[in-house]
């Protein structure tokens, strides 16, 4: 049909069809802070932190036990953002990739001798200021928590609290995204029947195991974090290049070492 067949006539006006509405995929934050800390803009850093610096902290004091190391992983992790997110093969992923950072930095200093977070207590997660309901439901949790062997609490705080599952929670696992499914099956499974007495809130139905870790209380990251991390990648000094993580002497830069070094996550 010819572009003048393909016509209607309305009051003996010669009007053409509609023409089908394109979809214009939105931008992915992700991608735009990637991209943007690769042109080394700090603006982009400072986006990521906004972002993702709250959870990963969350995630870093569930594996450390004193609080300024769990800060410390997290500032490294932002700083090998900085210098190495370039290696980032889909970077509309960034959120699993700096997940997998902060895991290496974690693992990293627990292998120099870093005291673990005790199981299920994480200190100022698990603080109960009145005993209520939903304290009684926290400690409920916590104590739950505390009856996983190590790797299935971290995969179900992975799974459950931060909600990474399927090819993202594979990727910061470094393990196959069947491996990772089935993993995250037996932890939740584990941590139901850790929970002897299925909880309520009051007369409400009985909580998502989510709902139920994301009961705890999440600690609160260190005053002036942001600025610092903010300065030293801004800082092109030969003293802020010395940095061990901004030098790329630390161990486990991307590519990094995961899982007992079994893999290595060069980029999701």
């Amino acid at each position: 049909m010819t572009a003048t067949e393909n016509t209607t006539r309305t009051h003996g006006r010669v009007v053409a069809p509609p023409q089908p509405s394109v979809a214009v995929e939105a931008p992915s934050p992700d991608r735009e802070i990637a991209a943007a800390i690769v042109a080394s803009d700090v603006n982009g850093v400072a986006a990521a932190f906004d972002r993702y610096a709250q959870e990963l902290y969350v995630y870093s004091r569930s594996r450390l036990a004193v609080p300024a190391e769990a800060a410390g992983a997290v500032q490294d992790t932002f700083l090998v953002a900085w210098s190495e997110v370039r290696r980032l093969h889909q970077p509309g992923r960034l959120r699993p990739w700096l997940f997998a950072v902060a895991r290496n930095e974690c693992h990293r200093l627990l292998r120099t001798g870093m005291r673990a977070a005790p199981a299920g207590a994480m200190d100022d997660t698990v603080q109960l200021a009145t005993l209520t309901e939903q304290a009684e439901l926290r400690a409920m949790v916590a104590a739950a928590l505390a009856g996983l062997d190590p790797m299935e609490r971290e995969i179900g705080e992975l799974n459950l609290r931060h909600g990474l599952r399927g090819a993202d929670l594979a990727a910061v696992l470094g393990v196959p995204a069947k491996q990772a499914d089935a993993l995250a099956a037996r932890a939740r499974a584990d941590l139901e029947s850790s929970l002897r007495t299925p909880p309520t809130v009051g007369s409400a139905r009985q909580p998502s195991l989510a709902g139920l870790l994301g009961m705890l209380v999440a600690p609160t990251l260190p005053n002036g974090m942001r600025d610092r991390i903010v300065a030293l990648a801004a800082d092109p000094s030969p003293d802020a290049a010395a940095h061990p993580t901004m030098a790329g002497s630390a161990p486990g830069i991307a590519p990094i070492t995961v899982l007992n070094g079994v893999r290595r996550f060069s980029g999701v």
